[in-house]
């Protein structure tokens, strides 16, 4: 997405629906906006859900910048287990789509790093789950840092654990 600058500062518009599905061919109708801030290190996810509604996720960082993962969740997918691991800084204005049926997480580059998200369904958390964002089944080539981890994503389960794939 187009940032525009000048004297006053920046603008941004990093969500259009009608945009969205002309480039996709989805209907994104947002049924809730999240926000974090976080520390550089810090890590996040990988944050699935199983809501019956589905959740899709459009994704961006308006501030600092991260290491952002997808990874594919669909077991009859061919691309099962695989992941996307892509940059998002805030002075390119990128996002990512993230379809039901993929976790999502993201190693934060910087302090005060600011992140917002569109959702497709309203958080649930009985339809909620985490994987080990480190777990070497899937290979993420996280860079090597000291992370700050939420003791929810800390004690995640690894692929193999939550998925049966042995």
């Amino acid at each position: 997405m187009e940032i525009w600058k000048d004297d006053r500062g920046v603008f941004r518009e990093w969500f259009k629906a009608k945009e969205f599905t002309d480039w996709t061919g989805i209907e994104f109708n947002v049924a809730q906006s999240n926000f974090s801030l976080s520390k550089k290190n810090a890590m996040r996810g990988i944050h699935y859900s199983v809501a019956l509604s589905g959740q899709d996720k459009w994704v961006t960082c308006i501030q600092g910048s991260v290491l952002d993962v997808v990874v594919d969740l669909r077991r009859e997918s061919s691309n099962f287990g695989k992941y996307l691991l892509i940059e998002l800084n805030s002075q390119k204005g990128d996002a990512i789509y993230v379809p039901s049926g993929f976790g999502h997480g993201f190693l934060s580059l910087e302090d005060d790093t600011e992140m917002i998200y569109n959702l497709t369904s309203e958080y649930s958390p009985e339809n909620e789950f985490t994987l080990n964002i480190f777990d070497t089944d899937l290979g993420i080539p996280w860079p090597q840092v000291n992370p700050i981890l939420s003791k929810r994503d800390a004690n995640a389960d690894g692929f193999r654990q939550r998925f049966n794939t042995y």
